[in-house]
């Protein structure tokens, strides 16, 4: 194996100047415009400078092969490239970006001819690497020389960010984590009387709260989905996540669990999935991330709870009936039935736990002493599993802030008539209408008087108040400096779409289900109004006055989803700052007519004839109009043509003037929206 130690500056002037990239996410397979991948890259976990860490890669397109002179013998190599204080996702070529990021301090490309060998219908390859600084992506490449092919054709490049690549300033983390610690204390405040709270804190996927079993009832609910209907077995292969395919969908057989090979997926402690300067409580900020997500998870790197949840699924089908997890102090997790326990972290049967279980459920009986379950008594096998392998220790250890909160967690998480227990299984798989029949009966259940399009709000605003109390959503937030708005928010959105290496995409179908930023954080493709919404919670965490607005262009066309901010006249569009001096995103027709319109905890489809949403119609022209003069922008609108029992809103288009005038008159019939 070949000891590649990142120290030397090198600059490929031809490389730099024509390379075309895609980006990509430590692990994943790579995004690609062939049948077959030109390469995969994998290794363990994040990089960290100083630290050894091996990479496999595997080639599967010829072009890429070289054969050289290495070591005095003729070997097939592959020219591999690593980059640092660059840009982890590139959607454009080298000589469009900064020649700073590369030419500046700290910023250059290193390359060596890597070995291959030979295996099936691949080659492959490993080499180890030991960052000397910060480590941005690394990708393989041929030159023009090779086979007389342009430069840059199908380049695969994959973000190998280190563990810490920011330097953050001690003031920024302590400014984290007020802001994470306000957040928590504003959301189970809020969650007393506001109902969007109360099932946001299930959106978490946050353990503090009393009923833990909805997160497996929501994930039997897309597994119920992706496993009856068809062509999700080649939606969970697809490796591009930019495929037309996950827009209009897959024919061929249903998802089947026998497709995950979950000894696979390596490890992570549950803080581990945040950035090492972002803001954690040991308890409160326990998530289990959906299935919809960890079965993509672009590192593969899951807690031993979320394998747990794996394990149950798969194990349910097959020889382990009416299976428990347990959930321990030391996070060690474990399933159990009768006289059989399996270890989360070797997949294999063991004898005994080791930790103390603070947590033991299934998507029928709980036990969990926090939070005052006990269903021990209703529940033979519960109570046998709990018998066994429980000890005296039976609470996770508390700082005194979550002491203080558990309590409350208890009170305004508890779930008391079945409208509540069925709008939390939605809150946690996160459904929308527009994901299949699975979905649809029940959110037509809990919302039978209105168009199923208002599902879109109702979700977004779960997800938006999730935001608020992620460990993430702090760290970013933090980077605001008032004083500095612009400056500082451009930093922000730079950290985001570069350090980060956010992009547009899907996972499974487009808007099967939604992802809060903790799940973004993971899987980094994200479709616009993900993007929009997780960026508009940071700012709104940071106190940033912004819009959270789909626009289309009047005519029939797509919507698109974006973030506009009225003090700096900033457009982010997909992550990135796409528009200045406007509230509009005109990336190619300006995409002026409202669809869909946020502001904090506020929202509205402010459609004339069916306005539906929290925010006053009156209120809402005042803000247009302000807008409107603001930067000579327009808003033009739509007029609804639905019957409160039609599944979609049917518009007409409306212009601006009239549009904004109708407002006004909406205003007289207005009937505030009651969240169900």
């Amino acid at each position: 194996m070949k000891l590649f130690k990142i120290s030397v500056l090198l600059i490929i002037p031809l490389f730099l100047a024509s390379l075309v990239v895609i980006g990509e996410t430590p692990g994943a397979t790579p995004y690609s415009t062939n049948d077959k991948n030109a390469a995969n890259f994998s290794w363990e976990r994040n990089f960290k400078v100083g630290e050894e860490q091996s990479v496999t890669i595997e080639v599967f397109s010829e072009a890429y092969i070289h054969e050289k002179l290495v070591e005095g013998t003729r070997q097939l190599t592959v020219t591999f490239l690593v980059f640092h204080d660059g840009p982890s996702g590139w959607g454009k070529s080298i000589q469009d970006l900064p020649k700073d990021k590369f030419t500046g301090p700290g910023g250059h490309v290193e390359k060596t001819s890597l070995p291959l060998s030979k295996k099936g219908d691949k080659w492959v390859g490993e080499i180890t690497i030991v960052p000397q600084k910060t480590l941005k992506s690394i990708a393989i490449w041929r030159s023009p020389n090779e086979g007389g092919i342009h430069v840059g054709y199908n380049v695969q490049v994959f973000t190998a960010r280190t563990k810490e690549s920011l330097d953050i300033p001690k003031e920024q983390v302590e400014k984290g984590a007020e802001l994470h610690k306000e957040a928590w204390e504003n959301a189970i405040s809020e969650a007393r009387t506001d109902r969007y709270y109360k099932f946001a804190l299930y959106s978490s996927r946050s353990l503090a709260v009393k009923h833990p079993e909805v997160y497996l009832k929501g994930d039997a609910q897309f597994l119920e989905h992706i496993t009856t209907s068809s062509g999700f077995s080649k939606a969970y292969k697809e490796t591009n996540f930019q495929s037309q395919k996950l827009i209009e969908g897959f024919s061929g057989p249903p998802f089947n669990l026998s497709q995950v090979d979950i000894s696979s997926y390596s490890l992570q402690a549950p803080q581990e999935l945040y950035p090492e300067s972002a803001p954690y409580f040991d308890f409160l900020d326990l998530r289990v991330g959906p299935l919809s997500s960890v079965l993509k998870d672009s590192n593969k790197g899951i807690t031993q709870l979320e394998k747990a949840f794996l394990h149950y699924f798969a194990q349910k089908e097959e020889t382990f009936p009416n299976p428990f997890i347990i959930y321990c102090d030391n996070n060690n997790a474990y399933l159990a039935s009768y006289n059989k326990l399996i270890s989360a972290k070797t997949g294999k049967e063991v004898e005994k736990v080791e930790g103390n279980p603070i947590l033991v459920f299934n998507e029928h009986s709980v036990w969990y002493p926090l939070m005052d379950r006990d269903e021990t008594e209703s529940d033979d096998l519960l109570k046998r599993v709990v018998s066994k392998y429980s000890s005296r220790k039976r609470r996770p250890g508390l700082d005194d802030f979550e002491e203080e909160n558990v309590e409350e967690l208890k009170d305004v998480t508890a779930l008391n008539t079945d409208t509540d227990r069925e709008l939390a299984e939605i809150a946690a798989v996160r459904a929308s209408p527009w994901g299949g029949e699975t979905f649809r009966p029940l959110l037509r259940k809990n919302l039978s008087n209105y168009p199923l399009d208002i599902w879109h709000g109702i979700g977004l605003n779960w997800i938006k108040r999730a935001n608020y109390i992620s460990p993430f959503s702090a760290y970013l937030a933090a980077f605001i400096d008032q004083d500095e708005l612009r400056t500082s928010t451009e930093k922000l959105v730079d950290v985001w779409h570069t350090d980060y290496g956010f992009r547009w995409g899907h996972i499974w179908e487009c808007s099967l289900v939604q992802y809060t930023i903790d799940e973004v954080k993971r899987i980094n493709y994200v479709h616009c109004v993900l993007h929009a919404a997780s960026l508009s919670s940071v700012l709104d965490l940071a106190d940033v006055k912004n819009f959270l607005i789909m626009g289309t262009s009047g005519k029939p066309s797509p919507t698109h989803t974006y973030t506009s901010l009225p003090e700096l006249g900033l457009v982010i569009s997909n992550g990135d700052i796409e528009d200045r001096g406007t509230m509009i995103n005109r990336d190619k027709d300006p995409l002026d007519t409202v669809w869909y319109i946020a502001s904090g905890e506020k929202w509205a489809f402010p459609y004339i004839n069916y306005y539906c949403g929290n925010w006053a119609p009156e209120e809402l022209a005042r803000t247009l109009e302000r807008l409107i003069d603001l930067y000579d922008d327009r808003f033009d609108g739509f007029r609804s043509n639905s019957s409160k029992n039609d599944f979609h809103f049917y518009r007409s288009y409306i212009e601006s003037e009239t549009f904004i005038e109708a407002l006004y008159q909406e205003q007289k019939y207005w009937d505030p929206f009651n969240h169900p």
